[in-house]
């Protein structure tokens, strides 16, 4: 009985040193957040201006804006890790994913040909949108007082 209680002692032992190991060895970032981001600075043109008129939108005055996207550094695209998402034809939407007010885009500037500093980012690490856009001199805080 003695020689069974010292080997199940070691046993336990073993596996809690086994599993300081792992865990010592494993990535601290809990798959799913936090998201790491690499960062391409550039400008975003304002392609279009248009209406939404989908049974979705979240206001009644809500537009798309669509954009094109230019890295600063024009190698900047040989270095993507994701080259497959494009940076035209791109839809700018406030963060829960939807269309934004039509005097909130006008207050800020977003007519077709205008420009504004944007940011492509690829994520590196984390479970959260592969490629997104931060549009670096829009004010996003005061979009929803815009909708009617």
């Amino acid at each position: 009985m003695k020689r069974i209680a010292c080997i199940s002692i070691a046993a336990a032992a073993f596996a809690l040193v086994l599993s300081v190991f792992v865990a010592g060895c494993s990535d601290p970032i809990m798959p799913g957040g936090p998201c790491f981001y690499t960062h391409y600075p550039g400008t975003a043109t304002i392609r279009t201006v248009t209406p939404d008129t989908s049974s979705v939108r979240n206001c009644d005055t809500a537009v798309i804006i669509v954009f094109d996207f230019a890295p600063d550094d024009s190698s900047a695209v040989d270095r993507y890790r994701i080259p497959s998402w494009p940076d035209t034809g791109r839809t700018f939407q406030q963060i829960s994913g939807g269309s934004v007010p039509v005097g909130w885009a006008e207050k800020e500037g977003m007519t077709p040909g205008s420009e504004h500093r944007c940011e492509r980012g690829e994520i590196r690490r984390g479970a959260c949108t592969p490629v997104v856009f931060d549009f670096l001199d829009v004010d996003i805080s005061d979009w929803p007082d815009y909708c009617d």
